[in-house]
């Protein structure tokens, strides 16, 4: 974190529909697992795998997850995919960047 400066961490988001779906029930190969009801303190028994195939018990993980995080890097918690949120915050930059040249070089 030292060399490159802040670090900035972007979830998945699973309460939307995604452009990732598809790819999320193939892993989980169409089964749903059981809602789980956790916290920090409580140790999880089942397979890794049954957990993981419920979106609400991922998306539960990630906030959590994101709140342990969040105390050393900066969060974002896309709505769905991820990478929608990366390339809109990327062109946002862009944006700013560009209007930021144009005014410099007074084109505008």
């Amino acid at each position: 974190m030292k060399k490159y400066g802040e670090t900035i961490v972007v979830f998945d988001g699973y309460g939307k529909l995604s452009t990732k779906d598809m790819v999320h029930q193939r892993r989980t190969k169409g089964k749903a697992g059981l809602t789980v009801t956790f916290s920090e303190d409580i140790k999880l028994t089942m397979k890794k795998e049954n957990f993981l195939a419920n979106s609400t018990n991922k998306q539960l993980f990630i906030n959590l997850l994101g709140r342990f995080l969040g105390k050393k890097c900066k969060i974002f918690h896309a709505p769905g995919d991820a990478d929608v949120l990366i390339v809109e915050k990327q062109w946002n930059l862009l944006y700013l960047w560009i209007l930021h040249w144009l005014a410099r070089t007074q084109i505008c």
